[in-house]
């Protein structure tokens, strides 16, 4: 597998076992937000897909989905389960900009829905 070299779009690829359904890789995806310490913006090590899936500049994202074969040599080809799906995502423009304060401009810290009806 190779990352496509596009201009200005940013990409995540990833792969699935077959039954993991769309709202669960999103869910997956998001599921980083747990590691990105929002006081200290910027690249954070296991946080890519987060930030990418919420940068707050991205104005358009296509999603793609390939199912491929396993490198799975002792199950029977016709099995279900020598399969898996790479998901595929483009992002316009691209975020993860590690440019100076651009993670501070497109990470917004969650607000607490609770805080903000006191």
């Amino acid at each position: 597998m190779k990352n496509f070299d596009l201009p200005r779009i940013g990409e995540n690829i990833t792969f699935f076992p077959m039954f993991i359904d769309a709202e669960q890789i999103v869910e997956h995806w998001y599921g980083e937000h747990s590691k990105y310490e929002y006081e200290t913006p910027g690249w954070q090590m296991g946080t890519n897909y987060f930030t990418q899936i919420i940068w707050k500049a991205t104005e358009e994202i296509g999603i793609g989905r390939a199912k491929i074969e396993a490198n799975l040599n002792d199950r029977p080809t016709d099995d279900e389960t020598n399969f898996e799906q790479v998901i595929v995502a483009f992002y316009r423009p691209a975020g993860n900009n590690n440019r100076n304060g651009q993670f501070a401009a497109n990470i917004q810290k969650p607000i607490n829905i609770s805080d903000s009806e006191k």
